[in-house]
Parts: structure tokens; C-alpha cells; sequence
């Protein structure tokens, strides 16, 4: 099983650029990939930009620091701490990003909408698979002649009461005697 984490310093643009260009927070985490999930698209975003909500979730309690070797060093402290490190430390640089705060009430917001957004994408893909299913049924109604090259059939063998599995070595025709749904070939 893989332990999925590492220690990442994120660095964003300060609020005040007067006393420095950029901060730094580190954290140790799992699943750091996270803060770059997109929830109105339901994909991880492709422009390298972090969601703002969730990278809040993640770095919210972390110590800021205003130097990269402060960070460095407290990233190397906080790792050699910890006895599985999967990815080590890793900078996530994202110096043109300021760092959002928001109260309680906005991530509950945002989290909600995510996952009503998520939601609708699982009933469109879902919705999508049983039209993709539905037309490529066939219903053959009963009494159809039925010719079949190669395959694999089941049927129940009357001796021993057990169901049989046989491929079908040659083409063979019967008729049905009950209506069947197939699965078109593509």
C-alpha cells in the first residue's frame, strides 16, 4: 500500500508585497493533488492553478513563513519526523496565487455545490452508459431463427443438474423459444 504523502511548502504571492514578494507554508499530507480538483468541471484542472477553497483545506493551520529557507528548513525538520515519506518534500509553486482565507460557512458552500456538481456529472455519465447500452440492444422476439458462428453458451446439463459453459466450435442455428435482448457487436 502506498503511503501517498510528503511534506509541501506552498508558496503564494504575499497580501503585502511591501514587506515580501511571497509566502511560504509548510504541511506534511497525503493526496496534495487535491487542491488542484476543479469541482464545476469534475476534473483536476489543467491550467496549474490551485482551487483556492481546498488548498485552504489543506494549508489553513500550516506556519507561514516569508523566506523559502525558512520554509526549507522547516520542511526538512518536519520531515526527517516523520518514518514513511513517500514523495519527500516537494515545493508547490504557485507565486502568482494569492492565498484565500474563507470563514466555516463559505467552504460549506463550496463543498456543497462541488458535490451536487459532482453528483449531476455521475447521473449524466450514468445516464449516458445506459443510452450507450440501449442502443447497441437488440430485442429478438420470440421464435426468431438464431445463427451463431463462435461463442460462448451456457445451459443447464439435465444429468447432473449443473449449469455448462461450452465454447462453440462450429456454427450452429436453433429457434428461440422466448424473447432475448443481445448486445450489438461493435
Amino acid at each position: 500500500m502506498s503511503a501517498d504523502n510528503g511534506v509541501y511548502i506552498l508558496k503564494t504571492k504575499a497580501e503585502d508585497h511591501a514587506a515580501t514578494p511571497f509566502e511560504y507554508r509548510v504541511i506534511h499530507t497525503a493526496n496534495i493533488e487535491e487542491i488542484y480538483w476543479d469541482a464545476e468541471g469534475a476534473c483536476y484542472r489543467e491550467d496549474g492553478r490551485f482551487t483556492p477553497e481546498v488548498a485552504f483545506e489543506y494549508f489553513w493551520a500550516a506556519p507561514v513563513f516569508t523566506s523559502s529557507y525558512e520554509a526549507w528548513e522547516h520542511a526538512k525538520k518536519m520531515a526527517a519526523s516523520i518514518s514513511v515519506l513517500e514523495y519527500g518534500i516537494g515545493m508547490l509553486e504557485h507565486g502568482d496565487q494569492l492565498f484565500q482565507s474563507f470563514t466555516p460557512g463559505e467552504l460549506e458552500e463550496f463543498f456543497n455545490r462541488a458535490e451536487k456538481i459532482l453528483e449531476q456529472h455521475r447521473r449524466d455519465r450514468e445516464e449516458k452508459r445506459q443510452r450507450d447500452l440501449e442502443a447497441r440492444t437488440v430485442r429478438l422476439p420470440a421464435h426468431s431463427q438464431v445463427e451463431m458462428v463462435a461463442g460462448t453458451i451456457s445451459f443447464l446439463d439435465e444429468e447432473s443438474g449443473k449449469t455448462v459453459r461450452a465454447q462453440v466450435r462450429r456454427p450452429i442455428s436453433f429457434r428461440l423459444s422466448e424473447e432475448l435482448e443481445v448486445l450489438k457487436i461493435r
